[in-house]
């Protein structure tokens, strides 16, 4: 099963213990670079002159390198970044191969900049995951699209997924999972820790996460909560698993190594495997639509069907958007 490190790995480089704002002189679109609203923005409440990204301190490339694989903190990154802030203080870049990582370790910081974001907050570039959908014609969701069109998404995917009248909604599917949990965290404790631990409660937590996302989000179990999860989730896991190791190895290279890579095609394989389980998922919630209006009746659903009948976005989109909040739930 999967390691808390392998769960959370993924994203670690961009948040975490502290802030991480993937941004500053990121490789662009356009194979240029782009400033982060938060590094040409004030960043204190003084009247001291602001730093450049030359004048701030932080580790370097070879530093980094050195940190992550000899001193060993690469699946605890968010260990190194407390590390970090101690020696550089709450703001300090670093470097992860073409990537430079503004990171920010005070709540203070932290919340000037999010209140300086403005109405289209500069996020993440993502190329690895970018250049994946670019490869495959897959389109981007929430967390790969930007400016105007990653409001468009999120204009439509937010109230269903945050207003409290919608997410009250859930609370049946939820509890099911939560019950199903407990009485499975039981079985486990009695069968396999002598009725007095749970061996690998991370990675039954993280199974947790994974059912109650996926039953909001597809309206359907998974069956991670079966005393013998069925190959096909397990394989679904694995991938979402192998994606988010994979993830912060890429950004090491530059773009134009990876198709020479072991990791980039392990990755692409990896998000072959989640879009296609999604793209089945989806098309099964389309073919029960379908037949209940060709038989007359009335369509009733969650998430996933209020998505398709809405017709705000295609199929395309539907697919590349929920496929990457069940990664964010999962990550989160």
């Amino acid at each position: 099963m999967l390691s808390r490190s392998t769960a959370s790995l993924g994203l670690r480089l961009q948040r975490n213990a502290t802030r991480s704002l993937l941004a500053a002189l990121s490789p662009g679109p356009h194979g240029g670079r782009h400033a982060s609203a938060s590094t040409s923005s004030t960043v204190t409440a003084h009247s001291s002159p602001l730093k450049t990204m030359e004048q701030l301190g932080g580790p370097g490339l070879l530093t980094t390198l050195n940190w992550l694989f000899v001193k060993g903190y690469f699946q605890t990154t968010q260990q190194m970044q407390i590390e970090h802030s101690r020696i550089y203080g709450p703001l300090w870049k670093s470097k992860y191969g073409p990537l430079v990582v503004v990171n920010v370790a005070s709540a203070q910081l932290i919340e000037q900049v999010l209140r300086q974001e403005g109405r289209l907050p500069v996020r993440t570039d993502m190329p690895h995951w970018r250049s994946y959908r670019e490869l495959r014609n897959q389109a981007h969701g929430p967390l790969t699209e930007m400016g105007v069109k990653w409001q468009r998404i999120r204009s439509i995917l937010n109230p269903r997924m945050l207003k409290p009248k919608h997410v009250s909604s859930y609370a049946c599917t939820i509890n099911e999972v939560v019950g199903d949990f407990v009485r499975r965290a039981a079985w486990l404790r009695e069968t396999g820790g002598g009725g007095l631990m749970v061996n690998d409660l991370t990675a039954e937590l993280y199974k947790f996460a994974f059912e109650g996302i996926c039953s909001v989000l597809f309206e359907t179990r998974m069956g991670c909560m079966n005393e013998v999860v069925p190959e096909e989730t397990q394989k679904f896991i694995f991938s979402v698993g192998e994606m988010f190791r994979l993830s912060p190895i890429l950004v090491l290279f530059p773009k134009s190594f990876w198709p020479y890579t072991p990791f980039w095609k392990q990755f692409v394989a990896a998000w072959d495997h989640l879009f296609k389980v999604a793209e089945e998922l989806v098309q099964q919630k389309m073919d029960e639509i379908q037949e209940k209006v060709h038989l007359d009746q009335s369509v009733e659903g969650a998430y996933l069907t209020h998505l398709l009948l809405s017709e705000q976005m295609t199929v395309t989109e539907i697919l590349g958007s929920i496929t990457e909040l069940l990664l964010a739930g999962v990550d989160t």
